[in-house]
């Protein structure tokens, strides 16, 4: 990437930051704080990628099918 350490480390602190936003919701549903981690860096993952895959290919209905099929995906609720 462009821009440097300053950049990096702005793109890696709003990754953690978006991480922890939604680790806590998924814990809120309870979730275990591990698999609550994991599924929120895959979460955010996605949305990220999906963003870059819109700006490479400005398909906004393939993107928007993608992000709804990866909704589904996500289970409402994981006890334990």
């Amino acid at each position: 990437m462009r821009g440097g350490k300053h950049l990096a480390d702005f793109a890696r602190a709003t990754f953690q930051d978006w991480v922890s936003w939604i680790q806590l919701r998924f814990e809120k549903t309870g979730w275990k704080a591990e698999s609550a981690r994991a599924l929120a860096i895959l979460t955010v993952s996605t949305m990220r990628g999906l963003a870059l895959y819109y700006l490479a290919t400005k398909d906004r209905p393939g993107a928007k099918l993608s992000l709804n099929a990866f909704g589904r995906l996500l289970p409402e609720r994981r006890g334990g």
